[in-house]
């Protein structure tokens, strides 16, 4: 199965209401004031995809967030070490994601707003796609298409 790297903030909640999906829920999860598309989180729902949550959130991610929005409620979330729940910003959670990959080695697809050259080239290099989202917008539809392409690839 594929798996789904997926951040939570400039990714699933998008910072500003100028989202190019037609519509924006806004929800409470953790305290904070979430953003999202319900047709984006459905089309990523309607994939063949095992939801990994790689963010800062951690455990709050499948614990609030994912009850919130309707999506990936009971899977696990990445931490930069086995037990450890806590993890920096993008180096954290590429460390995790690289360890994921040498433990349980698939196919992925990793979505986060802090990607830089390492994370992408990586990501390449090792047969996933990483996808960089724009904090303001989260995932487009555009991105949406990007990310339907290699499962579809890949399956």
């Amino acid at each position: 199965m594929i798996k789904l790297y997926l951040d939570v903030d400039g990714v699933i909640n998008a910072w500003h209401a100028d989202t190019e999906w037609p519509t924006l829920v806004v929800g409470d999860a953790h305290g904070y004031n979430v953003k999202w598309p319900p047709e984006m989180v459905a089309e990523l729902k309607s994939l063949d995809l095992e939801l990994i949550w790689a963010t800062t959130w951690r455990q709050h991610a499948p614990e609030q967030l994912a009850p919130l929005i309707g999506y990936g409620e009971n899977v696990r979330y990445l931490t930069e070490r086995p037990k450890l729940s806590e993890y920096g910003s993008i180096g954290g959670k590429y460390r995790g994601v690289v360890n994921d990959q040498k433990w349980e080695p698939s196919p992925f697809v990793w979505i986060d707003d802090e990607h830089h050259r390492t994370t992408v080239d990586w990501a390449k290099a090792n047969g996933g796609l990483a996808i960089q989202s724009h904090p303001d917008l989260g995932i487009t539809p555009e991105e949406m298409e990007r990310i339907k392409a290699y499962v579809e690839a890949n399956s």
